[in-house]
């Protein structure tokens, strides 16, 4: 031990400069960019979390304006496993609340799934004319919860409404302009008769529904079946750039570190070499002296790698002390997050750590050190 700190002392004291800035370009690298995935992989996250509790993620919808014959098609849906499906009635109508008027997607849907599924409630209580409006719409129009209002349907015909409650939108401009009422008041404003034009499934697999598609195609090719891939599709492609973006900067980030600390250590060596060599003359074993050297060299570098961590981690302590607001009409987050991953922390670690290994000792063979 006495040996290593005296080596450590002789041939690092006086380049504690050189040294400590490649482990400050070291540690900052690992937290710039494994902090900025974090905050796009949180961003993605919540997007993801969001499309799981409000969102349906297979709409089927006839040709016509209704089913004909709903029964086959329900009765093919009870014999899925692991699916959920509600049916409802899809509409445009216009509200009024007091003298503003504003056209609105109509929703007609059982009331227990409204519960459930729109105001996120185990149990609520709705008429058969509540009305369910967005807390965005309702600050638009100047909405208050439990006033009166009219709704408009298509043929024009007028239908008293009690404004019942609000469930948040998430700055989705769709659900932004859209109202729910229970089902049985939307069939009879609308149809006159218990109709509905579309069936909400919900499955256990919402990336992998290639195989559910397929099978409601074959039992009626007519079948207009949407995704929530498909109404998210530009939202996605730019998950997927900013992916690929992240990826491709995290590969010109390492090669630039390991170009930079070879070159630090390239000069770091060369300056050294006659320390080197007088140490050798003094009795040193020079096996000895090589492992030592290297030993400390893998010191530095853990250390930087453990201090980039340690910086990642307090970023993120900060964001959950101080959140950062994000608008919703932009983002799906309501404050900047921070989602850490292990294995990606892991997966950087080990590239700094062997790509800057290998430019130690390309250095140090360089310079005649090996």
């Amino acid at each position: 031990m006495k040996s290593v700190i005296f080596l450590f002392r002789v041939l690092f004291a006086s380049e504690f400069i050189l040294l400590g800035s490649s482990m400050g370009l070291v540690a900052l690298s690992l937290t710039l960019i494994f902090s900025s995935f974090c905050i796009f992989s949180g961003l993605h996250q919540d997007f993801y979390q969001k499309i799981e509790l409000t969102r349906s993620h297979i709409t089927l919808s006839p040709p016509t304006p209704y089913f004909i014959d709903s029964e086959p098609l329900i009765g093919k849906l009870d014999s899925i496993p692991n699916l959920e499906f509600v049916t409802s009635v899809f509409s445009q109508g216009l509200i009024q609340s007091k003298n503003q008027g504003l056209g609105v997607f109509l929703i007609g849907m059982n009331q227990k799934e409204i519960c459930e599924k729109i105001l996120l409630q185990d149990e609520c209580e709705l008429e058969s004319d509540s009305l369910i409006v967005s807390t965005s719409l309702a600050e638009e129009l100047g909405i208050i919860r439990g006033e009166d209002g009219k709704i408009i349907v298509a043929d024009g015909t007028h239908y008293p409404v009690i404004f019942r409650d609000f469930f948040q939108d998430f700055g989705w401009s769709d659900q932004k302009y859209s109202a729910y009422l229970g089902l049985q008041s939307a069939q009879s404003w609308i149809y006159g008769e218990p109709s509905i034009n579309r069936i909400e499934i919900r499955t256990d697999k919402p990336f992998e529904m290639g195989p559910l598609i397929q099978s409601l195609s074959e039992f009626d090719p007519k079948l207009r079946i949407s995704t929530w891939k498909h109404l998210f599709a530009e939202t996605l492609k730019l998950f997927e750039v900013e992916r690929k973006l992240h990826f491709f900067f995290f590969g010109l980030l390492t090669i630039f570190v390991g170009v930079s600390v070879y070159l630090t250590f390239f000069l770091f060596f060369l300056r050294k070499e006659p320390s080197f060599k007088t140490i050798l003359r003094l009795g040193y074993p020079e096996r000895s002296f090589k492992t030592l050297v290297i030993l400390i060299l893998q010191f530095i570098l853990i250390t930087a790698l453990a201090l980039g961590g340690f910086f990642s981690l307090g970023i993120e302590q900060y964001l959950n002390v101080y959140p950062i607001e994000l608008p919703q009409s932009l983002f799906y987050s309501a404050t900047l997050p921070f989602n850490w991953d292990w294995y990606y922390f892991l997966l950087m670690v080990s590239l700094f750590f062997f790509s800057i290994n290998f430019g130690c000792l390309q250095a140090m063979q360089r310079v005649g050190v090996r």
